[in-house]
């Protein structure tokens, strides 16, 4: 959902803070070794081969504009090899969703899909009358101070320096997809881990939300067990996971994955306390290597919150 865009030199996997202690950078490469999540600038896995780059392009809904061989991705498929930089519209992503029947009538499933957010980007404009993104600066960006964050539209590149992002489509095979177009309401922001911290305790502070609203987003509902695999008794509200904390208590994760990058915020209620993971690899493969990747970010997050969670 949001790629992110390392503006220090020595940047690190997880990021932690908390209102009573200073802010806090921990390296966790060797807990997560095997899992290959680990970060260094212009790092491959060792044994792996390296594919040339050329920008990418998602669709955030299936069958929109992908190929003949494609990869799902948090609920749209995106296209193994883009063919040239074409972006697709909010309108022809919400078309082409359209076209398939629902998985369920309205109150009676839950599914995620990046389609609904590209609905929510139609509806801003329809309301304000201006974009989405036009929105996002002037009410998020900006009144947080978030110099890092920005909103590259059409084009693929991210500004220097940058952790480049890797996908393991084929066991042993990482294909570097650092530039892609991913130019829709359902994440084509890039950040840092700093701004990503201070937007997710944000939302939870009182400084993006008011009561009624933060109410609202974390009124949630069942996930019908589809994410239990990563999160324990996982329920969903407006855009975030929340998931039991194994020391107790609960956590709330407003994530996203984006092609070559996997970023998992936690953060406890009434924001007084958040950890970012940030894994410049994704390993799509197969499924077991997936789920372990995830179960280390999990690791992570529980670590960094369970002893203010007490």
């Amino acid at each position: 959902m949001v790629r992110i865009s390392f503006r220090r030199r020595r940047s690190r996997i997880a990021h932690t803070s908390s209102r009573s202690a200073d802010q806090q950078s921990f390296d966790f490469t060797g807990s997560v070794r095997a899992t290959t999540v680990r970060f260094r600038r212009r790092w491959l896995p060792s044994g792996g081969t390296r594919r040339s780059s050329r920008p990418w392009s998602c669709s955030s809904s299936p069958n929109a504009g992908c190929s003949s061989t494609t990869r799902w991705r948090s609920g749209c498929r995106v296209s193994s090899r883009a063919t040239g930089t074409t972006a697709h519209t909010e309108e022809e992503i919400v078309r082409a969703g359209l076209g398939h029947p629902p998985e369920f009538q309205p109150g009676q499933g839950w599914s995620y899909s990046n389609t609904g957010y590209d609905l929510v980007g139609l509806v801003i404009k329809a309301v304000t009358g201006r974009t989405w993104y036009d929105e996002v600066d002037r009410r998020i960006v900006r009144p947080l101070g978030l110099r890092d964050t920005y909103f590259p539209g059409t084009d693929p590149r991210i500004a220097e320096p940058h952790a480049h992002g890797y996908t393991r489509f084929t066991a042993g095979e990482y294909t570097d997809t650092t530039e892609l177009i991913d130019a829709d309401a359902s994440g084509g922001y890039i950040s840092t881990l700093k701004d990503l911290d201070v937007i997710v305790r944000a939302l939870f502070d009182g400084r993006l939300l008011g009561p009624a609203q933060r109410r609202e987003m974390m009124r949630t509902v069942p996930t019908d067990g589809s994410a239990d695999e990563f999160w324990p008794n996982a329920r969903y509200g407006l855009g975030l996971f929340s998931s039991d904390l194994p020391c107790g208590g609960t956590v709330w994760i407003p994530s996203g994955d984006q092609i070559g990058y996997k970023t998992r915020t936690g953060v406890l209620p009434g924001g007084r306390r958040s950890v970012v993971v940030s894994m410049s690899s994704q390993l799509n493969d197969s499924m077991p290597a997936a789920l372990a990747q995830e179960q280390a970010a999990k690791h992570l997050i529980d670590n960094a919150l369970c002893p203010a969670a007490r």
